[in-house]
């Protein structure tokens, strides 16, 4: 479920509206292309994998290959780009959350978030597990509701609607040019961040090979599916330039098909994709930190583990560091 879930993100339930207004109907080319690039760094990275499957994943196997620089910049690189997602997500969610309770601090709600999640993934692996299971089943149930639902009025066969499939070539498929098309994979490609974890979550599995042999084939259809699949309908049901871009097009669409409460239903997807992502974020981050110790490029209470086997910091004040310099 990490693995078909993991990217299914904020970043597609709403920044998807942004890519399309930027490209045209032609966002569909910059999900696929995009998609692409991902699939391909997948199935490299499943061949590491599943010869040396290890903590740290790419970071290790940069350090194999390059030298120890290479494994430890991006080893801190990534870290530093998870810990900044964590923060983004529990501010994201307690936006969300002020929805339905106003009148509480966002900062109260982001610090029970961030409480809560943290608490469950130092239960156990599997708590994160279980926890990412359930948050990823929600979303992909949506994206197969959606597209099920979608196709049904995209074709005219919803009651009420009529063949909308045109509107894809509504003011030409690239009414903003060719080249929008490839700034529109820059705008993708952070959509597709978090397929990568799934590589490192099966160092943690009982069958890592197994695990991770799966995990490229899945991303395949996944993203042609979620992906490349429901930016195809959001475009045939509704007019590209039409698209909302604040709140979710999703909920937008949702809404032509004249389902009741869909907007409302739609930001609890969200809020559930986002504490899905801060999840993940939090267990990432963590494990990259823990194989930075292993090479004495972080200090040395980050190894330090619970009866569970899981990362976490024990005491306060803690001993003093033992790092090697930039290696």
């Amino acid at each position: 479920m990490i693995a078909l879930g993991g990217i299914v993100g904020a970043s597609l339930f709403v920044g998807s509206g942004s890519v399309i207004h930027t490209v045209g109907p032609a966002a569909v080319l910059s999900y696929a292309l995009g998609g692409l690039l991902v699939v391909l760094v997948m199935r490299m990275l499943g061949e590491m994998a599943t010869a040396q499957p290890t903590l740290g994943s790419f970071m290790e196997y940069a350090r194999t290959a390059l030298g120890g620089w290479a494994g430890y910049t991006i080893g801190w690189l990534y870290w530093y780009f998870w810990i900044g997602v964590v923060a983004f997500e529990a501010v994201a969610d307690a936006k969300l959350l002020m929805l339905w309770i106003p009148g509480v601090a966002q900062w109260v709600f982001s610090l029970v978030l961030m409480t809560l999640l943290t608490a469950s993934n130092l239960v156990s692996t599997r708590a994160f597990g279980e926890t990412e299971f359930w948050l990823s089943s929600i979303k992909v149930v949506t994206i197969v509701v959606f597209l099920a639902t979608g196709t049904l009025f995209a074709l005219g066969l919803w009651p009420g609607a009529t063949l909308s499939v045109g509107n894809a070539a509504l003011d030409g498929f690239a009414p903003n040019g060719v080249f929008s098309v490839l700034h529109g994979i820059v705008l993708v490609i952070f959509a597709y961040v978090g397929t990568e974890i799934v590589t490192i979550a099966a160092a943690e599995s009982a069958d890592p090979v197994k695990s991770v042999v799966k995990a490229p084939s899945a991303t395949v259809w996944r993203v042609i599916t979620f992906y490349v699949g429901s930016v195809t309908l959001l475009v045939m049901i509704t007019q590209w330039d039409q698209v909302p871009t604040r709140t979710s097009p999703y909920a937008a669409a949702f809404g032509r098909l004249g389902i009741p409460g869909a907007a409302t239903v739609v930001n609890l997807v969200v809020l559930t994709t986002v504490l899905s992502v801060l999840n993940s974020g939090l267990y990432t981050a963590s494990r990259m930190l823990f194989a930075l110790q292993r090479n004495r490029w972080a200090p040395r209470w980050v190894a330090e583990r619970n009866r569970k086997g899981t990362p976490w910091r024990p005491s306060w004040p803690a001993p003093l560091p033992a790092m090697s310099p930039w290696p």
